[in-house]
């Protein structure tokens, strides 16, 4: 799999750089927390977590999951809960109410690291603000993918395919770089990112077969979408003052079909909307 540019952009940057002044000194602590794997039938996942960089990941089977936190104890509270009778693992951290007006006051940053079993189907739901959020979800059965993001930086990949079927996996995204690897193994049935300002990448590449369906929507920003040679791709793309260069497709009504579209196994329709936008569909040569 291609690796993704580790290049930042200064989206994020300049919106942390602006609450740097004046802010209270940084008191850093750091919590582990681990569970032995146990007998449960979905592993329900909640993050909340408000600034600092996420990494979630495959971990050993020994444990259901293995959480280290860095944070500092001046602006936040660690949250890491576990209800034995739902399954579930809230995680993250709580501030003040006016935690937005302060955050970014140092040279560090807070962590998230996430290691979770690959034996137990996973419904995953993270709540996140300024964060650089890297998602690993090669060798996890997920179910469910849920994300609502601030101003991130956002990278989900996919190097394997997803042993369960996913229900959808879910991006609603404000400011922020999402970039999406592998798409094509999350065995989802339905894709739906969102974002207000900033772009959108997917590569759609993966195992899969029938019909998928991807719905991208993106104000004020750029929406790529990169799918292999061979797949059939229909786009229907409403726009406000946005653009779609239909290089390689036919127009049918009011929708563009890619050659080979009737006789393709593998298909992609695309619902997009743009608005002071693009929408760019490249060809992965395989």
């Amino acid at each position: 799999m291609r690796r993704v540019a580790t290049g930042r952009p200064t989206l994020v940057l300049l919106a942390l750089a602006c609450l740097t002044q004046g802010l209270p000194a940084q008191s850093w602590r750091t919590v582990d927390a681990v569970r032995q794997s146990r007998t449960v039938d979905t592993l329900r996942v909640r993050v909340n977590y408000t600034v600092g960089a996420l990494r979630i990941a495959a971990g050993g089977d020994t444990n259901l999951y293995r959480a280290r936190l860095r944070y500092d104890a001046n602006r936040f509270e660690p949250v890491r809960e576990f209800d034995e009778s739902s399954g579930t693992l809230r995680i993250g951290v709580r501030g003040d109410d006016d935690l937005p007006l302060r955050i970014g006051g140092g040279k560090e940053q807070g962590t998230l690291t996430l290691g979770l079993a690959p034996s137990r189907p996973l419904d995953l739901e993270l709540d996140l603000g300024a964060t650089d959020a890297t998602l690993d979800l090669s060798g996890l059965p997920v179910s469910r993918l849920a994300i609502a993001s601030g101003a991130s930086e956002l990278t989900i990949s996919f190097a394997t395919a997803n042993p369960v079927a996913m229900r959808e996996l879910t991006i609603d995204a404000g400011v922020a770089r999402v970039v999406g690897e592998g798409i094509g193994n999350a065995n989802a049935e339905r894709v739906r990112v969102s974002g207000a300002v900033g772009s959108v990448d997917l590569d759609m590449s993966g195992r899969w077969s029938g019909t998928r369906n991807l719905q991208v929507s993106v104000t004020f920003g750029a929406a790529k979408v990169r799918v292999p040679r061979g797949v059939g791709v229909r786009v229907k793309h409403s726009r406000v003052l946005g653009t779609f260069e239909a290089r390689g497709f036919t127009k049918r009504g009011d929708e563009y079909v890619s050659e080979g579209w009737d006789a393709a196994e593998q298909r992609l329709l695309i619902d997009a909307r743009t608005t002071f936008g693009t929408l760019d569909v490249r060809w992965i040569e395989e």
